[in-house]
Formats: C-alpha cells, structure tokens, sequence
C-alpha cells in the first residue's frame, strides 16, 4: 500500500489486545507509524497509496509525539462512544498529555496535560494511570472532556487495568511492602478493595471468561495461580500446585478461548506446560515437554488456526517453536493429554 519509511520500520509491536496499533474510524485506519523523519505520529489511511498521509505533526521533529508511548502497552488508545480516538502524546513543550483526534489535523488536540499510561474505555469513561508533577500519580477518570477529566482515587506504585464485566481490576501498592486487588466502576464510591496480599506480587492480570486469573502469594502457599471474579468472596487461590508455602510461580499466563494457558514449577516435572479455567479441578500439567525436573519453560502463547503456538526447550534440541492443537485445551484430568507437536522450522 505505502512504504512508510524505506529506511526503517514504520511500526512498533503490540500484543494487548488493550491496546491495538491499528483503529477504524469513519471507514479509514488510524495509527501512529514513523517515517523516519518526524518520528512516530499519527496517521490515517482509506487503504490506497494517495489516501495514507499523516494526521498531523504533534510534536515536530524526530522524537515524535509519541515517544515510545502512542498507541503502545504504556500508553494506550481508545476509540471512544463519541467517535474520537483518545490517547497518550508528547506534546510541543515536552510535556504528556491525553490527546483526542477525529482523525483530521484540525481535530487533533490535547484535552489535558498529564503522564498517561494504560488507557481504556468503560462504558461511556475513560480509565488511565496518570501522573502530575503537583498531584502525584493516581487513578484518572474522564468523560472526553477537560472539564470532565479529573482523579478517580489516588495510588502510590500499580499494575496495569483489566476489564472485567462492568469493571475494571487492578492492582496497588499498599504500605509495608503489601499488594492490594482493586476493582472499580468509574466511580468514587465503587473504587474497592477486593483483597490484601503480604507480599508484592509477581504476575499479572489476564481476564480470561468471566474472571481474572493471575499469580498471588501468601505465607502459606507461596507464589500460586489465583482468580477474582470482581468480588471479595470471588477472589481466592485457584490451586497450590506446591503445596506448602514454596512456589509453583506462574508466569507467561495468557488467556485463549477462555482457556489460561501458563508455565508453572514443580519438584517433579520442572517449570512445563499448565492449563486452567480457574477452578481447582480444571487446573492441571497439559504436558511434560522436558520429561522429569528439568524444565521446558514454555511462553509466548499464540493462537493461529486450530493450533496454539509457543516456544519450549525438550532439553534435545534447544528453545524450538512448538505447537498444541485447540482440542488439547480441552483435556481433563487422568487423560493423557495430546502430545505437543515440535514445529520443523527455528524460531
């Protein structure tokens, strides 16, 4: 279609499905791309060579007014009820902001100058981190306006937002080196707190049907996969893999079809391959990738077709790109789960 830049990459990489680099708005795409040139901007394009043009050049020069935030994991962009596309810029004086466009030059303007990050829509809101020099950082609220932009509650370190039915949950450093779940609905009165953990935590959250499922630690249990499904009685240890207070740590946790796929550490089988649909019983090893303690360290879960792709190491032929067919997921326990397939090509 269009050679952006011929020198370099156009584009940055996004895998939240939060934040997609590329958005529709009134029959045409809207993106942030660089050009090598004015550094990455924003842009539009009705899908022809003549049609892709920048919007505008909100911070000129090379740095670009998105300067590695833009329609990124930190940042964020949203397409908002009203038609506008809301997101995180550099502006002309060196300063963040949240931005607003309509996809024309003379429609792209800053709605109020703060620190951005993890912009989302709910409902008819928008939710973000933000940060200002004279208020500090907390949990912002806005209707798309500047007069309708204003703090939600403020909080010291946390994670990113995660949607939730009619809510969003997150995460918030609390005093004494504790971690505490939140959940909110956009409003003062419903900004709570679903649970208070002893220690930092070590995962994420990734929704996954309708709850969330990330890695929690207690003094009893140690570092184990957990849910909430936005309510205090809801949020609770899914399994303790090791039982005991060691750590079975779940990382690369990545939700498909409703399915948490993840890798997780035991005595016997090493960090290998785990499914979970957040019950105790639907939670178990899918495969032994690298037969006994050692560990094939599975991540990077993607889905393409009827397969699921991801990189593991057998402990034969180094980190190789493997692949589980969907049917797999839906294993249960006592059945030997089908064997993931190695990929004939390097990753």
């Amino acid at each position: 279609m269009k050679d952006i830049c011929p020198t370099c990459s156009a584009f940055s990489i996004s895998d939240d499905p939060e934040s997609p680099l590329l958005h529709v708005m009134n029959g045409r795409l809207i993106f942030f791309a660089d050009d090598g040139v004015q550094g990455s901007e924003l842009w539009t394009s009705d899908g022809t060579e003549a049609g892709t043009q920048l919007v505008k050049d909100v911070f000129p020069g090379p740095l670009g007014s998105s300067y590695g935030y833009g329609m990124t994991v930190a940042g964020g962009a949203v397409l908002f009820p009203n038609g506008l596309l809301y997101f995180s810029g550099l502006a002309p004086v060196s300063e963040f902001g949240l931005w607003r466009t309509d996809g024309t030059s003379q429609g792209t303007e800053l709605v109020r100058p703060l620190s951005v990050t993890n912009l989302i829509s709910l409902g008819n809101r928008l939710l973000f981190w933000g940060w200002t020099a004279s208020e500090g950082n907390a949990l912002w609220t806005s209707d798309g306006t500047a007069a309708g932009t204003s703090i939600l509650r403020p909080f010291g370190g946390h994670s990113q937002l995660a949607r939730l039915k009619d809510g969003v949950l997150f995460f918030a450093a609390a005093a004494e080196n504790r971690t505490q779940l939140w959940q909110t609905d956009g409003t003062p009165g419903g900004t709570t707190i679903l649970a208070d953990f002893p220690f930092a935590l070590v995962g994420g959250l990734v929704p996954a049907g309708d709850r969330v499922l990330f890695a929690g630690e207690d003094a009893d249990h140690g570092v184990e996969l957990w849910t909430s499904d936005g309510t205090p009685a809801g949020t609770h240890m899914v399994k303790d893999i090791v039982p005991g207070a060691a750590d079975a740590n779940p990382r690369n946790l990545t939700a498909i079809d409703g399915v948490l796929l993840f890798s997780a550490r035991d005595p016997i089988h090493g960090e290998e391959l785990w499914r979970s649909d957040g019950t105790e019983e639907g939670t178990f090893l899918l495969d032994d990738i690298f037969p006994g303690p050692g560990s094939s360290s599975p991540g990077n879960f993607t889905k393409a077709g009827s397969l699921v792709y991801f990189t593991a190491d057998d402990g034969e032929t180094g980190e190789e790109l493997w692949a589980v067919p969907m049917s797999a997921l839906d294993s249960s326990p006592g059945q030997k789960p089908r064997r993931a397939q190695d990929v004939p090509w390097r990753r």
